[in-house]
């Protein structure tokens, strides 16, 4: 991304620094808390954002209204954000839907999304404000799979879906992403319920499928953003390519030495921590002869993987590799073609773990 239309905002959690769990797919959030480390560059400056900071590039385009042939926003809905003290009883039993309702947080999940007609409902019933729902958006962005036009890979174009919350800050805020790490972010991170006040305050909110990545069903966004208007993510994800039952459930032996392929049949799956009650698949870092052939059946196992059907891609008589065309850099360059369809002059960041190298690219 060009440094020049770029703003880091690099939030690293205990676990970058190495202070915590060296699982990097999350932060808990006892573990990301601002204070560990807060920095801000524009145009090789140290400085937050200025009410003078002009936010459009000119072109024309914008958050709402974007570059038709880049962004295409298939969903909007509406979150209500008032005090649930208000309400009637039994309001909430009846779909309303409320940003972060506890009784459903304890339950994993995330109220739907209203739609517009929905939302109009609920005003006229029980009696609501327009300013107390805040919109959100979900769409494709339109990326070629190759930036070099030279090359016939540039003519493949993937779609990436596109969240966006427009809370206080409103549609023409700056744009700030909110990057929760790998392997599991995904452009709900944007909704998820750890967004710092002071930043919803002056920024608005977006996510991104990055190329590629994991996303789980079982993530706090719950039913995204509507059952009746689904906005299903297009292409392939790394969980996408091990399909139907490939989980195995060995025995438990202590004499037995266990490699990956006890417990999966997918070339591509690596379980990192087995629920049920048998031995990790990660050997024991002081045994010099079980990390050597820890590595040994990594290596082959993500040969097996890249060679794997899924990920072919062919157009005409060229034939690619879709893991060929995935990585940081090229999610930077795809947040840039973001930043250009919706007329900004930069983007913020906001990363916990892997998600601070996304903003330092």
């Amino acid at each position: 991304m060009k440094l020049d239309h770029t703003i880091l905002l690099l939030l690293v959690c205990a676990r970058a620094l190495g202070l915590g769990s060296s699982d990097s797919s999350s932060c808990a959030d006892e573990d990301c808390e601002p204070s560990a480390f807060l920095q801000s560059f524009t145009h090789g400056h140290r400085n937050h954002v200025s009410s003078g900071d002009a936010v459009l590039d000119g072109t024309g385009w914008s958050l709402l209204e974007p570059d038709p042939d880049v962004l295409e926003w298939k969903f909007k809905g509406y979150y209500w954000r008032g005090n649930e003290s208000t309400l009637p009883d039994g309001a909430a039993d009846e779909g309303l839907c409320i940003w972060l309702y506890k009784p459903d947080l304890v339950a994993g999940l995330r109220r739907a999304a209203c739609t517009e007609k929905q939302k109009t409902h609920f005003m006229e019933k029980y009696k609501l404000m327009e300013k107390d729902f805040y919109m959100t958006l979900v769409g494709y962005l339109k990326v070629p799979l190759e930036y070099d036009e030279m090359k016939a890979s540039s003519n493949i174009t993937l779609h990436l879906r596109i969240s966006a919350f427009l809370g206080l800050a409103g549609a023409d805020a700056p744009l700030i992403l909110r990057h929760c790490g790998g392997p599991s972010s995904s452009d709900v991170c944007a909704m998820t319920n750890g967004e710092d006040p002071a930043l919803g305050r002056a920024f608005t909110w977006f996510g991104i499928q990055q190329r590629g990545m994991s996303t789980y069903s079982s993530a706090p966004s719950g039913h995204y953003p509507n059952p009746e208007h689904p906005v299903d993510v297009v292409g392939k994800t790394f969980d996408g390519v091990c399909q139907g039952a490939h989980t195995l459930a060995p025995t438990k032996d202590a004499d037995k030495e266990y490699t990956l392929k006890d417990f999966t049949t997918c070339v591509c799956d690596l379980p990192e921590e087995p629920s049920m009650p048998y031995p990790a698949p990660f050997p024991d870092p002081e045994d010099e002869r079980k990390v050597k052939s820890w590595f040994a059946f990594s290596e082959s196992r993500d040969r097996a993987c890249y060679k794997a059907d899924y990920w072919k891609i062919s157009s005409g008589n060229h034939h690619y590799n879709f893991l060929d065309f995935v990585g940081t850099q090229l999610l930077a360059m795809d947040l840039d073609r973001f930043r250009a369809a919706v007329g900004h002059q930069k983007l913020h960041i906001q990363g916990y773990s892997y998600g601070t190298a996304v903003g330092a690219s």
